[in-house]
């Protein structure tokens, strides 16, 4: 798996892939090139960490054709449209494909620095947030049963008293399975797990 966030540019020009690359590379980043969307689906897009700076207009397929079967494919990665004069209606419409944002050419260096970073950034998010929610996932599964049946009723808002009468156990006992979700689960406390909980299966 490809596991270097990289800064991925697409262009057919040759002179815009080299003049990206040296301007990205000139604040320590790593820049691979390709001439083509079909270059850069050679290799599984899902395995890709970074952002990708893609040019709309290319031979074969084009810059909004790529994104959206990026999108099609699940892939997360932040796209940073490139435009030319007069495309900023069509660059428009990408940000309803989902892509992070759209500079016309020629931009200033400064601005196509910040946005890269801005994209790198949310990419380190997204990536954050998806290796929490799997490993949350693998902590839901080592629970037991009655662990399980605590955690909805916690989730539920049923207080200690209502869970004992339920499940014809003890105060005591409902409180121990409560002590060790908020270990198990990683929480600061009841409320913590709760709110954990919540937005785990709500997908925040």
């Amino acid at each position: 798996m490809n596991s270097e966030p990289k800064v991925y540019v697409i262009d057919d020009d040759a002179d815009m892939r080299r003049s990206l690359r040296w301007l990205i590379e000139s604040i320590g980043l790593p820049v691979e090139t390709f001439p083509s969307a079909e270059a850069f689906l050679t290799q599984d897009p899902l395995t890709r960490q970074g952002c990708l700076i893609l040019d709309v207009r290319m031979p074969g397929m084009g810059g909004i054709l790529l994104l959206e079967h990026l999108k099609t494919l699940g892939s997360t990665l932040p796209v940073i449209m490139f435009t030319g004069h007069g495309e900023v209606p069509m660059a428009v419409q990408t940000l309803k494909y989902g892509a992070f944002d759209f500079l016309e050419k020629p931009a200033s260096h400064q601005v196509i620095l910040d946005r890269v970073q801005a994209a790198l950034a949310l990419d380190w998010r997204l990536r954050q947030k998806r290796a929490e929610k799997t490993d949350m996932e693998q902590r839901i599964q080592q629970l037991t049963p009655r662990e399980r049946e605590i955690l909805n009723r916690l989730i539920e808002g049923h207080s200690t008293r209502e869970m004992a009468l339920s499940l014809e156990i003890s105060d005591r006992t409902v409180e121990k399975h409560r002590e060790r979700l908020i270990v198990k689960l990683r929480a600061k406390n009841q409320l913590d797990l709760v709110r954990r909980i919540v937005e785990h299966r709500n997908g925040d």
